[in-house]
């Protein structure tokens, strides 16, 4: 006897874990809404066997249970394979503060206690080095594969010339915490407490204290060459943020801005012109940009997130940055807009470093470390290629929007996709001609990605939502 074959169709409901209510079916144009405020279940209530339609009665309590447990099972399958920042066993439970690479394979971590790990496996393993110290320590930097630097609580400065293998104690000439420090050859500086600003020109074997005219906490130091560098930090979230200069290595700083914007964590420049900085107030993010050498700032609208910890740059257009709440926000149009991507936690983020812009890293509280090879991207919804191969209007949009492929001669019939900024399919709806009109006011408002797939090309394009 031959047994028959098993197929299985799916006719979604949705159910609210608190709620007794089951949706209607939606058979032509399916809307998932975003799980952020009520959790929603997909129930498959319909199912084929051997030809023969068995449809769940979703009355019966026996039924609805074997459901719901399929469905959560499926949900978690589809997460997994869905989620593009994947977390990697660090081995310990220490709040790592800083991660870097010195080439795809080879990166280093540091971490309260007195804790440095290094890979030479791109993070798949993680090993510990003897760093000499307990003390807590705030960032690691390498200026070569040989030579790096770590900087911590009480002034703590060590230095590696051989890959880590051995840490030796600089003499810093301060108790004062150190957040950063960052090198251009043998010249290099290091910020912290009570507008602490450290210069060696010297690869570290000595280091003077420079003056700053501020007693307000840095967080961050960036060089975009021998000469040139900023600094930026704060003392209170609000109003509290400050950003200094400087031309001459170091040696001398001015200050651009005090006390104007908020709280300021990270800078990052991409050329010697275009500049970063991340931060916020107690919950909210704040982005600032320039592009006349920080001679003017202007502060990025709409940034999602809570207040940031890391600003980082792959490139000249793709960026991201990580905040206390877990949260990982990427933009690919030079910061001129961020989303959310999916970072599958909820611990406090302090650094990302990235080696190329498809691979980095991000990590933070309990020994977290994530890694992506996409960008970060969940599959199905990549932003770099969502420029111009759909014409979406208007944009941004209330209600409704009209859509139309930027390539004449081109099919018109396919599938119409709308998914979130952490890639949950939205909508699904067939297309019939061009231009065609979709009816999106069901949707909160936010950024969303539209993919339209026919038997000829799949175009994409991005909205917002108001």
């Amino acid at each position: 006897m031959v047994k028959p074959k098993i197929f299985y169709h799916f006719r979604l409901y949705h159910f609210r874990l608190d709620s007794s209510t089951v949706a209607k079916n939606l058979p032509v144009t399916k809307f998932l809404l975003p799980s952020t405020n009520s959790r929603l279940i997909s129930l498959f209530s319909q199912s084929t066997f051997g030809g023969k339609q068995l449809r769940n009665q979703m009355k019966k309590p026996k039924i609805m249970k074997k459901t719901l447990l399929l469905s959560i099972a499926a949900v978690l399958i589809g997460f997994n394979s869905f989620a593009q920042w994947m977390p990697q066993t660090s081995g310990i439970n220490n709040f790592i503060t800083s991660v870097f690479f010195v080439n795809a394979d080879t990166g280093y971590i540091a971490a309260f206690g007195g804790t440095i790990l290094k890979t030479v496996d791109g993070g798949t393993n993680w090993d510990p080095q003897s760093s000499g110290t307990t003390i807590d320590l705030y960032c690691i930097y390498f200026e070569n594969a040989d030579t790096g630097y770590a900087v911590g609580d009480v002034g703590t400065i060590l230095k590696t010339t051989d890959g880590g293998t051995h840490w030796n104690p600089q003499t810093s000439g301060t108790t004062t915490w150190l957040a950063y420090v960052d090198f251009v050859g043998n010249t290099g500086n290091a910020v912290g407490g009570n507008g602490t600003v450290l210069h060696t020109g010297n690869g570290g074997t000595t280091w003077t204290i420079q003056y700053t005219g501020t007693n307000t906490n840095l967080r961050q130091v960036s060089f975009v060459n021998a000469d040139t560098g900023y600094v930026v930090g704060g003392t209170q979230y609000v109003a509290g943020g400050i950003i200094l200069k400087t031309t001459d290595g170091g040696i001398t700083w001015t200050t651009l801005s005090n006390n104007v914007y908020n709280l300021l964590f990270s800078i990052v420049f991409t050329d010697v012109n275009t500049g970063y900085i991340g931060g916020g107030d107690a919950t909210v993010a704040n982005i600032l940009k320039t592009t006349d050498a920080g001679a003017t700032w202007s502060v990025i609208p709409n940034v999602p997130g809570g207040s940031l910890r890391r600003i980082f740059f792959a490139d000249a257009n793709e960026g991201y940055a990580v905040s206390k709440l877990g949260e990982i926000i990427h933009t690919s149009d030079a910061g001129e807009t961020w989303t959310l991507q999916q970072s599958g936690t909820a611990q406090f983020l302090f650094s990302v470093y990235f080696t190329d812009v498809n691979t980095g890293y991000v990590a933070g509280d309990s020994g977290t470390i994530l890694k992506t090879t996409n960008g970060g991207f969940l599959e199905g919804v990549h932003e770099k290629q969502q420029a111009g191969s759909l014409k979406i209007n208007p944009n941004p949009a209330t209600d409704k929007i009209s859509i139309a492929l930027s390539e004449p001669g081109t099919s018109p019939d396919g599938t119409i996709f709308v998914y979130g900024t952490t890639g949950q399919e939205l909508i699904r709806q067939q297309m019939h001609g061009s231009p065609i009109e979709l009816n999106v006011s069901i949707l909160p408002k936010g950024i969303y990605f539209i993919r339209l797939t026919t038997s000829e090309k799949t175009g994409f394009g991005k909205f917002v939502k108001e």
